[in-house]
């Protein structure tokens, strides 16, 4: 049975640098995780954690472009939390919700 794809916009296998922090409206921005990601897409990020984020839960990600044209900050929500046991990481899927305002 062939599988139908439901994602919305291409994905773009990169590694880029991520800064990710817990997203606090009106409040001062935490301390930030630096990350990686795997893929990037017009809707969202893919990236490697050490310790699980909570799914549902909002962060806020800086990151550049893999082309290095744009610096991107934008809030994210956590939609997808998956352990990769053997390498003792997490792939958390962040859908990007709105650009933070300047």
């Amino acid at each position: 049975m062939t599988q139908v794809e439901r994602r919305k916009y291409e994905r773009i296998d990169a590694r880029v640098k991520v800064e990710l922090s817990p997203y606090h409206p009106g409040g001062p921005a935490a301390d930030p995780r630096s990350v990686e990601s795997r893929n990037v897409s017009a809707g969202g990020l893919l990236v490697v954690v050490d310790s699980p984020i909570d799914i549902s839960s909002y962060v806020v990600a800086r990151f550049t472009m893999p082309d290095g044209t744009e610096r991107k900050e934008v809030i994210a929500k956590v939609v997808r939390v998956d352990e990769v046991e053997s390498l003792r990481e997490y792939n958390i899927g962040l859908q990007f919700i709105e650009n933070v305002p300047a």
